[in-house]
């Protein structure tokens, strides 16, 4: 790329900003902007920036912005997707839970969705407006993960920043505090935990001056506890303190209907962002037999995943019912696993609906011949027998 000079602006030469140079083995960001009196130019400026300080500012900018976000919560009981019924009381419970100023322990696998009940949870309370902050308790080695909580004083320690720095139990103040994984947290930082649950003060690392909060605590778990409590690894004061409110959300593998449904919406959006033309209905209707067969040991994060492997395999054709299904065991070997079960007259139906009623196409997709489609068509019209 040229250089940029004086003498092009000079010349009339439109301004340039943000153009990229490299001198003296280093990169600089540089601009033009020609100074004018009326219609003529009569001199310029050059700027030059150094790009490491451009890279260092933009990244205390995208800092700054995460940390104002980091109070705020993306997900409400609107965003909760399910109709079976165990999701539908756990949906129930939440709402009442959030009624109430108590804490609320939230079991479930891993991909469950327990962050977005806690979420939920806060936007309907009391609380809603204020801080919503949370920490994943596994994350962190216990030495970070007692600073992260507690905060610490200036020369606390090693490293320890200027001025020192709240915990979260600070940055949750007037909030919720959602401490996910709890079961992995170290038996000496969960001594800690219980006394600011039980004080409801907290004393920064290097401080002997006790600090007021006012924070609800949301905890999660895939762990059982009461065994870990058992085992000595978990303590029995604190799982009381904690387990005020139990929410149990449910495997999706024990959500009948809902696989369709959260497949459907995540087949959808996939298929949007790659810009298909394919309908997620159709998609849909292809795998939902394989969908249904797995075991989903994941959850609905799992589900999420294994229908963006789909969208991207089915988005090379021209219609759902030209892949073959086949080939998509090398992009989803989770479903090849999986024997699939023989299309109920609800699957039939679907299809049918999917297809436009064409059901040639309907037969295709279902992996049966039309002949057994019309078969299965004639039996589920059919009468019962007598008794």
């Amino acid at each position: 790329m040229p250089a940029l000079s004086l003498a092009d602006s000079l010349r009339g030469v439109q301004e340039e900003r943000g153009v990229v140079l490299q001198f003296a083995g280093r990169d600089w960001i540089a601009s033009r902007t020609a100074l004018r009196e009326g219609e003529r130019v009569t001199g310029a400026v050059l700027a030059l920036y150094d790009a490491r300080l451009i890279e260092e500012a933009d990244s205390s900018l995208r800092s700054q912005r995460r940390r104002r976000s980091r109070g705020r919560t993306r997900y409400g009981f609107a965003d909760l997707q399910g109709r079976s019924a165990s999701f539908m009381r756990a949906v129930q419970a939440a709402r009442r839970f959030a009624a109430t100023d108590l804490g609320v322990l939230i079991a479930g696998e891993s991909g469950t969705g327990k962050e977005l009940f806690a979420q939920a949870i806060h936007q309907a309370s009391a609380r809603a407006g204020k801080p919503f902050v949370a920490l994943n308790c596994s994350a962190l080695p216990e030495s970070l993960l007692e600073s992260e909580l507690f905060g610490y004083d200036e020369g606390a320690f090693t490293g320890s920043r200027r001025g020192g720095k709240p915990g979260l139990f600070e940055a949750a103040h007037t909030g919720t505090l959602f401490l996910d994984e709890i079961g992995d947290m170290p038996l000496l930082l969960q001594t800690r935990l219980l006394r600011v649950l039980q004080e409801r003060e907290v004393t920064r690392l290097g401080s002997t001056t006790p600090i007021p909060v006012d924070v609800r605590i949301v905890a999660a778990t895939h762990q059982p506890l009461p065994a870990m409590i058992a085992q000595r690894t978990f303590r029995a004061d604190l799982y009381y303190r904690l387990n005020l409110l139990q929410l149990a959300l449910p495997p999706l593998r024990e959500r009948e209907g809902d696989i369709e449904l959260l497949a459907l919406g995540a087949l959808h959006r996939r298929l949007a962002q790659l810009k298909s033309p394919l309908d997620a209905r159709e998609v849909l209707a292809r795998v939902l037999r394989l969908l249904q067969a797995h075991g989903w040991p994941g959850n609905v994060r799992e589900l999420e995943n294994v229908c963006d492997r789909i969208a991207v395999f089915f988005a090379q054709y021209r219609s759902p019912g030209e892949a073959p299904l086949e080939l998509l065991a090398f992009d989803c070997p989770e479903l090849a696993q999986a024997p699939a079960a023989e299309p109920t007259p609800a699957d039939i139906a679907a299809v049918l609906h999917a297809c436009g009623g064409h059901r040639g196409r309907a037969a295709a997709t279902l992996g049966i011949s039309r002949a057994t489609l019309w078969r299965r068509l004639k039996e589920a019209a059919a009468p019962p027998g007598p008794a």
